[in-house]
């Protein structure tokens, strides 16, 4: 697993605000003041969003109100269940205690890599209060220059460090990167129609109906992202979401990572480590252990899996290193034909680099167009019945007929020269005429 890992959504997953649940039973004279009395407090336009959902909520009630026949029983919707959240479960993931989390990092030797990297002083900061995701947050008490006295959860340290040789590195250090490893992740009853393969397959076939049709395609920014998959048109994708509809029975229970990324805020990039795409700070090297613990987190409790959508093509290798799949076969042959055809410039360039090429459109197919990375479901199966999905026959049938295909892409390096930095080739001894495309 990599270092740094990071996953779509997460944006508004760190800035999601603890909102509670709606309900659908609406009525009381006091719940209609209450909602008026928050409306009016925020009349300023300190919160729009929430003075906008206070708004429809009065209407609805006022409507309702009007409709509502005298003698009908009226919906009951109480204070308590309009204003209160809920009690949110203090075990993460709905299991794991804080001693558990401490007792695993000791388990699978992260603490040990984080003292070798010289952070002693461990800080495990664990947030349940959401009820959609939890958090965990690993640092050290010398990168904790934030109040964090209002969550018992974490240590303060009380030295004063004004002094240290690390001083001008540690007060230039944002708020928001004072940590090792940071994770969002969510647990989840998964049916097919729950993926985002799924979901993905029938936006294409969709697409290339009304393409066939005449219709017009041009105008959703959905319809532009599919015109710039390649691997698979409609046809394949009606045969892959047909499968995910026949094999995918029943429910699945994964914990999804919405957000991972590790990093060293002390150490600066190099030559041998060099910076990967989404990255700000080098890596701690521990996410091959952190991935391990994870896994073991979902098998010990039953559940089916550990889930992600890797944001970057590193992301996605360095989790098939570790057996991760992904659900949709025909993408798990296209990734496969991927790799095949960057292996000369993974040896050659490296990982980061050829991430970086993805990145900045560096990356091209036969035809000359740019293969744009549009990550889908990769999972680890922990559960006997996900990993017979991945085993059967349906899956290797489809999955072999898309890597018949030899999906080929290469990259012109000569045309990359603004990402040489994060090559392991040294350009600056190369002939000015370098060019290099790769090959199966």
């Amino acid at each position: 697993m990599s270092d740094h890992l990071v996953n779509k959504h997460s944006s508004s997953q760190r800035n999601q605000k603890n909102l509670p649940t709606p309900s659908p039973f609406l009525s009381t004279d006091t719940t209609y003041q209450r909602l008026q009395n928050i409306l009016d407090s925020l009349s300023s336009g300190i919160d729009s969003l929430v003075t906008g959902f206070c708004s429809v909520c009065l209407q609805f009630i006022d409507d309702f109100q009007k409709t509502q026949h005298k003698h009908e029983e009226p919906f009951i919707l109480t204070e308590e269940d309009l204003f209160d959240s809920g009690s949110s479960n203090p075990l993460f993931l709905g299991d794991y205690s804080y001693d558990d989390i401490d007792e695993n990092l000791q388990k699978y030797q992260i603490k040990r890599g984080l003292s070798e990297r010289g952070y002693n002083n461990i800080v495990i900061d664990m947030d349940t209060t959401d009820y959609w995701v939890h958090k965990l947050c690993i640092s050290d008490k010398s990168l904790s220059l934030g109040d964090n006295k209002k969550n018992p959860n974490v240590i303060v340290d009380s030295r004063d460090y004004t002094n240290s040789e690390n001083e001008n590195i540690l007060l230039s250090l944002p708020q928001n990167d004072q940590f090792l490893i940071d994770l969002f992740i969510r647990k989840k009853e998964f049916s097919f129609s729950d993926f985002k393969s799924y979901q993905l397959m029938r936006r294409i076939e969709t697409y290339y109906e009304n393409k066939i049709n005449g219709g017009n395609n041009e105008t959703s920014y959905s319809n532009n992202q599919i015109k710039r998959i390649h691997y698979i048109d409609g046809e394949g994708a009606t045969q892959v979401y047909m499968f995910f509809e026949k094999e995918l029975t029943g429910t699945y229970l994964l914990s999804s990572i919405e957000w991972i990324c590790m990093q060293d805020p002390r150490r600066n990039f190099s030559k041998d480590h060099p910076q990967f795409p989404g990255q700000n700070y080098p890596g701690l090297r521990v996410g091959r252990r952190v991935g391990n613990m994870l896994i073991e987190l979902e098998a010990s409790k039953g559940r089916d899996g550990l889930s992600n959508a890797p944001e970057y093509f590193h992301n996605a290798f360095m989790y098939h290193t570790q057996n991760f799949r992904f659900l949709n076969p025909a993408y798990q042959a296209y990734f496969d034909c991927l790799c095949d055809s960057l292996s000369e410039d993974l040896k050659i360039h490296g990982l980061s680099a050829v991430s970086w090429a993805f990145q900045n459109g560096h990356v091209k197919n036969t035809n000359g167009d740019i293969e744009v990375w549009n990550p889908e479901d990769q999972i680890y199966p922990t559960s006997s019945k996900l990993q017979l999905y991945f085993s059967s026959s349906g899956y290797q049938c489809i999955y072999k007929a898309f890597r018949k295909r030899g999906y080929h892409v290469s990259i012109d390096w000569s045309d990359a020269k603004e990402i040489w930095k994060y090559s392991l080739k040294d350009f600056s001894t190369s002939n000015a005429k370098y060019s290099l495309t790769s090959s199966l």
